[in-house]
C-alpha cells in the first residue's frame, strides 16, 4: 500500500503545490475526527477514501494474536515513517542513477525516469510530510487523552481508549513518550514553521532578528516554496491556520467527543464554515491579485 502511495504521487504529481490536493485533504482531514458521526450507516468505499487520505486502512486490523489497543496506537508511528523512508531511498537512487547515466541517453526513457523524480520529489516529500501531520497528531492526542475512575480507595487515572491501561504505567508509559519525541521534533516545529516563516520573510528586512530566521529558513527554501504555493504573497500564513484548525478540532474531540458529542458537532461545524467563508475571501483575493 504505501509504495502504491508513493507511486501514484510521483506519477500523477498529485502534490500539496496544487491547491485542490491541499483542500481535500484538509477537509478529510475534519471528517476522520467525526467518523463515527458520517460513516455510522455510509459507504464503505466512502470511508476507505477518507481513511486512506488521513493515512489509515479504514477497517479494524489485527497482525497478530494478543495485538490490543496499545500495540494499534504503536503502529500508527510506523506507517509515515515507513512512507517517508520510502520516498527519500527513491530520491537517493534516483539522484545516483543520474549521476551515472551517460549523457548520451538524455533521450531514453531509463534517462528520464530519474529527471521525473527529481523534478517532483520536493512535491511529493512535502505533501507526505503534509498527509502524515495529521496522521501523527491524532495519535498523539490519542494517547495523551486519559479518563477518570472513581475509586473506594481514591481517583485512579487509566488511558481514555482502553481502561484496562493504567495512564503511564506499562505500555503506555513508552507510547507516552514517543509521542512526546514526536510532539517535539516534529509536530511543534512544523506547526510553527508554517506559520511564522511568510510573517519572518515578510518582515525580515526590518526587523535584525527576523533577518537573521530568513537566512536560517531560506536552507530549506524548496520545501517552503513548495508548500505555499498555492499561496501568494501575504497570504501564505493562511496555511498555518488551517494548521492550527486542525490542532483544535482534534482536541476538542476527547474533550466533548463521548459526553455532548451534538455540543462537539456544533462547534465544529461554525468553526469550519467561519473558515470557509475567510477561505473564500482569500482565493477571490489571490485571483484579482494573479
Amino acid at each position: 500500500m504505501g509504495a502504491l502511495l508513493v507511486a501514484a504521487l510521483f506519477f500523477l504529481n498529485l502534490t500539496v503545490t496544487q491547491g485542490t490536493l491541499y483542500r481535500l485533504i484538509f477537509y478529510a482531514n475534519i471528517i476522520q475526527v467525526n467518523c463515527s458521526i458520517f460513516f455510522y450507516q455510509a459507504i464503505p468505499s466512502l470511508q476507505m477514501i477518507v481513511s486512506f487520505m488521513n493515512l489509515d486502512l479504514g477497517v479494524s486490523m489485527c497482525f497478530y494474536d494478543g495485538m490490543d489497543d496499545a500495540d494499534k496506537a504503536g503502529l500508527q508511528f510506523v506507517f509515515p515513517s515507513y512512507l517517508l523512508i520510502l520516498t527519500l531511498i527513491v530520491i537517493v537512487v534516483c539522484h545516483y542513477c543520474l549521476q551515472r547515466s551517460p549523457t548520451t541517453s538524455t533521450g531514453s526513457c531509463l534517462y528520464r525516469f530519474p529527471i521525473i523524480i527529481g523534478e517532483r520529489a520536493v512535491g511529493v516529500l512535502c505533501t507526505l510530510i503534509y498527509l502524515s501531520y495529521s496522521k501523527l497528531l491524532r495519535t498523539v492526542i490519542d494517547i495523551f487523552t486519559y479518563s477518570t475512575v472513581h475509586l473506594p480507595s481514591g481517583d485512579m487515572y487509566v488511558w481514555f481508549y482502553d481502561g484496562n491501561v493504567e495512564y503511564l504505567q506499562g505500555k503506555h508509559a513508552t507510547l507516552f513518550v514517543i509521542a512526546v519525541v514526536t510532539c517535539t521534533l516534529f509536530l511543534l516545529p512544523y506547526t510553527f514553521a508554517l506559520t511564522f516563516i511568510p510573517i519572518i520573510e515578510q518582515y525580515s528586512e526590518h526587523n535584525r532578528l527576523f533577518n537573521y530566521l530568513s537566512k536560517k529558513t531560506n536552507q530549506i527554501k524548496p520545501m517552503n516554496d513548495a508548500h505555499y504555493a498555492p499561496y501568494k504573497g501575504e497570504w501564505r500564513w493562511w496555511l498555518g491556520a488551517r494548521l492550527w484548525l486542525v490542532v483544535v478540532m482534534y482536541s476538542l474531540n476527547p474533550v466533548y467527543g463521548s459526553d455532548n458529542p451534538s455540543l462537539l458537532l456544533s462547534i465544529q461545524a461554525t468553526l469550519v464554515m467561519l473558515f470557509m467563508l475567510v477561505q473564500a475571501n482569500i482565493w477571490t483575493a489571490i485571483a484579482e491579485d494573479g
